[in-house]
């Protein structure tokens, strides 16, 4: 890219000196002004990559954008057949012989307490006190039922939506 533009700009000195503009010259600045819209047009997905189709997403971005996608696809299945959502093991990372991407989602009627934390990213405490609860009044139906039920604290509700579903027993 330097280099294209090193040469350009000699190329512009060079006609400027050259050519007399009295005796015709401008066709031969004409021709290099068209060269180089050309050329520029020609170079514009180098230079500014989001052109080539798309912004250039950071991997860890897209791969965090594809697990969302994932997790909604995955509440839809749960919806409609929650028997399936069971045998895929989904929700339950704690479980062994899981083939199923779930997108990164923990069961809140099911999971132990120490996975709800992990998969959640909140304290361990926060995240026994559900299964307390759910161990008292049975399992949940919905995840805004958890957070009221168990009185999980309001900055943790949109970390606990995110992540969590809760998968008729």
């Amino acid at each position: 890219m330097q280099l294209t533009a090193v040469l350009y700009t000699a190329a512009v000195v060079a006609m400027f000196l050259l050519i007399d503009t009295d005796r015709g010259g401008g066709g031969a600045i004409a021709a290099l002004m068209i060269i180089a819209a050309v050329h520029s047009v020609l170079i514009r997905p180098y230079v500014w990559p989001s052109l080539r189709g798309g912004p250039v997403a950071d991997p860890a971005v897209a791969a965090a954008l594809a697990a969302r996608k994932r997790r909604q696809e995955t509440r839809a299945l749960i919806a409609g057949d929650p028997q399936l959502a069971r045998e895929l093991r989904i929700g339950r990372p704690d479980l062994p012989g899981r083939q199923y991407d779930d997108g990164g989602l923990v069961d809140l009627n099911n999971a132990p307490g120490w996975v709800i934390a992990q998969v959640c990213d909140i304290d361990r405490a926060v995240a026994e006190h559900i299964v307390r609860v759910r161990m008292m009044s049975g399992p949940f139906t919905t995840v805004d039922d958890v957070l009221a039920l168990a009185d999980v604290p309001y900055p943790l509700w949109d970390r606990v939506r995110e992540r969590a579903v809760v998968i008729p027993i």
